[in-house]
């Protein structure tokens, strides 16, 4: 009898391999980082700040701490990451808007006119001081601040969910001159928030993302100081295949 039934389980599962049932496919899951991952990271962010400021190197650790944030973590390791994030973000605007503070200039103080005497005679008054008419002095004019408009918007929505973590979305931020380097973006779904600086031709992005309705914001660029408002969403479903691209541009 249990021949029997052991040859009965054999052809049904033959059977079944005939019929293509495929197996359930397991649930991808972004790789949890080992302890090591997460140390070199704020190892690297410790030394950069610690030294000199060097922009490329505090932009390098950038990325470093960016890709670890990219991984599965514990809620200690990503609040130590994120603070260091935030740091670099604010020590990088700093190198950029960094410019050396003009010497004031002391103006002379006015000559006095001599008063001329006489010798032999009557005394001659000396004549009456004039006080100089002050020129009108010109208003500083505020400079107006850059605004930015979407320009280029490619998204994939109603694509689904792969169950893969690996799909970009692609920045790029341009001025009325060309790319703007160093401008400081963001892209969140509210469970993750990355930052990144774009790049000398105006390029920044993010891969590995999964699944979601993504915000990409334009936080400040060198020169217009904080942005306001420039901000838009795309969807990717987490497939290699997917890079969504966002494009702002000065109006």
């Amino acid at each position: 009898m249990r021949t029997l039934l052991a040859l009965v389980s054999v052809m049904f599962a033959v059977l079944l391999g005939g019929c293509g049932i495929a197996p359930t496919p397991a649930t991808v899951r972004p790789p949890v980082p080992t302890a090591d991952q997460v140390g070199q990271a704020l190892e690297a962010y410790r030394a950069a700040v610690a030294a000199p400021g060097d922009g490329a190197a505090l932009r390098q650790v950038l990325d470093q701490i960016e890709l670890a944030l990219a991984l599965t973590l514990t809620e200690a390791q990503r609040t130590e990451l994120l603070a260091a994030e935030a740091d670099l973000v604010t020590r990088i605007g700093q190198l950029a808007l960094g410019s050396p503070t003009p010497t004031p200039t002391v103006s002379p103080s006015a000559e006095s006119t001599p008063t001329p005497t006489i010798s032999t005679g009557t005394p001659v008054p000396a004549p009456a001081r004039t006080s100089p008419v002050a020129a009108p002095t010109a208003r500083p004019t505020r400079p107006t601040r850059p605004t930015y408009g979407l320009t280029t918007r490619k998204s994939f929505e109603g694509s689904g969910n792969s169950g893969q973590f690996a799909s970009c979305i692609d920045v790029q931020i341009v001025g009325r001159s060309g790319p703007i380097s160093g401008a400081v973006l963001g892209i969140n779904n509210g469970d993750h928030n990355y930052q990144n600086q774009t790049d000398q031709n105006g390029y920044a992005g993010r891969c590995g993302l999964g699944a979601s309705t993504w915000s990409v914001v334009l936080f400040w660029t060198p020169g217009g100081g904080q942005a306001r408002g420039v901000t838009t969403t795309v969807y990717v479903n987490g497939a290699t295949e997917q890079r969504a691209a966002v494009v702002f541009q000065e109006r």
